[in-house]
């Protein structure tokens, strides 16, 4: 890695830092705009990424070669290409006799290394950047702008700690308490007991002391993981979770119950919200956002159904 690496910071983490997140602070666009934004977005992405030249012929061996191919077999010998496409893959010899149809091929010999299908996935985090847009930012990482090339790097927090967490809180949770307030839910991404200078468990006694169950302030936190949740009483007695479990959980929860808890607060307010954002996060023009280009006509669909989401 640190051969390819050739920024001046270190690496950062995109669950934790949404790559898109930052972007969504731009005005949302309208109907047109997006309409405007679609026809537009695949020349745009055609002059970004170009279709590569021509492409040679080579045969791999030498190495461990996994095909992760749904039949044949896991492991062979040779693997050969041309054009951007797999040849033939087996025996060295019976590879070369493939291939003979499409030389001039270099063989490349793997020297005991492993040769995998090049899974690429841009890691943008779409719908979450659209979901955490008006969530509070818990995490660990700052983005802060590269003196040397205008990037936007990642950068640790050092003194990320459970009191910056409450700092952040705070305010929210007093917003949440005024009457008229769009939600009485304080939601927040991003949290990481393990990056924390001094490991804090965060659990519904901590929370309560925030919000107590009778300010009627439901406070839910997802870790950066997304896997681990953390709630308040007044959450978990609102998303339906019984004495029992949230005896049992003390506020920390896993997936069955995270879902339960998002089930609750995504309806009126946040949901418009987070459909809205996501409208916009999909058509903006990024790598990686075309395959989500359909989620206009779901919005559209959704409108007529009178489900709550709308520009």
């Amino acid at each position: 890695m640190s051969d390819h690496h050739h920024h001046d910071h270190h690496l950062g983490c995109a669950c934790c830092a949404l790559p898109l997140l930052e972007l969504l602070d731009q005005p949302q666009l309208s109907q047109d705009e997006w309409q405007r934004e679609l026809e537009t977005l695949a020349p745009e992405l055609g002059k970004r990424f170009p279709r590569p030249g021509q492409q040679e012929s080579a045969i791999f061996h030498g190495g461990s070669i996994r095909p992760l191919a749904a039949a044949g077999p896991s492991r062979v010998a040779a693997l050969g290409m041309s054009g951007g496409r797999i040849v033939a893959m087996g025996d060295l010899d019976d590879v070369r006799a493939a291939m003979a149809s499409h030389r001039p091929f270099r063989e490349i010999d793997l020297d005991g290394r492993a040769l995998l299908p090049g899974l690429v996935d841009p890691h943008m985090h779409i719908m979450p950047s659209a979901l955490f847009k008006s969530w509070i930012s818990l995490s660990a990482f700052g983005v802060t702008r590269n003196s040397q090339d205008g990037e936007d790097a990642q950068v640790l927090n050092p003194d990320y700690s459970y009191q910056q967490i409450k700092d952040k809180l705070l305010p929210a949770i007093a917003q949440a308490k005024q009457p008229g307030a769009a939600s009485n839910w304080v939601l927040g991404f991003g949290v990481d007991p393990s990056l924390m200078r001094e490991w804090t468990d965060i659990k519904a006694s901590s929370l309560d002391k925030l919000a107590p169950p009778d300010d009627n302030v439901a406070v839910f936190l997802l870790n950066a993981s997304g896997h681990i949740g953390y709630a308040n009483t007044a959450a978990m007695k609102e998303a339906g979770l019984t004495p029992e479990q949230i005896k049992k959980c003390e506020g920390v929860l896993t997936e069955a119950n995270i879902i339960q808890i998002m089930a609750r607060f995504l309806n009126g307010y946040w949901r418009k919200t987070c459909c809205a954002t996501c409208l916009w996060c999909c058509t903006t023009r990024r790598p990686g956002a075309t395959p989500c280009c359909s989620m206009r006509g779901w919005a559209r669909r959704s409108r007529k159904r009178k489900s709550g989401c709308s520009s």
